[in-house]
């Protein structure tokens, strides 16, 4: 069984939300900290309630259609290697682009 802590640390490393503080500041850059911290509520309490669902919903479907939890750990397994492949492999490409050896041909 896996704690809270991993389980923040899997969330932080699938999800990027650093990812999303870019778009979230420039979307609220003319509201007000009371205005700025609402919406940051919301959205918080938004996302738990998604992932609260998302995770029973995922459960029911689990027992429901007989998937074994080994099957989940290998496919999780394949999706975390296919997302980390994914950023490599593009970072190697902007690195390529900026050496000049990438055609957008």
């Amino acid at each position: 069984m896996i704690g809270p802590a991993e389980i923040f640390t899997l969330f932080l490393v699938t999800l990027g939300p650093l990812k999303i503080l870019g778009p979230f500041v420039q979307r609220t850059h003319d509201f007000d900290y009371s205005q700025v911290r609402k919406v940051a509520l919301w959205a918080f309490v938004i996302a738990t309630i998604a992932a609260v669902a998302g995770s029973a919903l995922g459960r029911v479907l689990a027992a429901n259609w007989h998937i074994s939890s080994a099957s989940l750990t290998i496919a999780a397994g394949i999706i975390f290697l296919l997302v980390a492949l994914k950023q490599l492999l593009d970072q190697s490409a902007g690195d390529a682009f900026l050496r000049g050896e990438f055609s957008t041909d």
